[in-house]
């Protein structure tokens, strides 16, 4: 994921995703964010649910911030 933003201008991105699950059948996953200073991340749902083997879930990741310094450069 990674987007272009205006240099100390507010934003907020969103990433939407989709996953199948090719693990465990009655698997959970959960989203866990490191803390940034400058930016904040939300996972929705944060945790998916599976049920069985191949199953497709869908999530949305929100990157959003006052505004950044030129020289900052974020992805994931």
């Amino acid at each position: 994921m990674a987007a272009k933003v205006e240099s100390n201008v507010p934003f907020e991105i969103e990433f939407p995703r989709n996953v199948k699950n090719v693990g465990i059948a009655n698997s959970n996953y959960n989203a866990e964010v490191s803390k940034n200073s400058q930016i904040d991340v939300t996972v929705k749902p944060s945790i998916l649910s599976f049920t069985s083997l191949y199953e497709k879930k869908s999530f949305v990741v929100t990157v959003s911030g006052k505004g950044l310094q030129q020289s900052m450069v974020s992805t994931s």
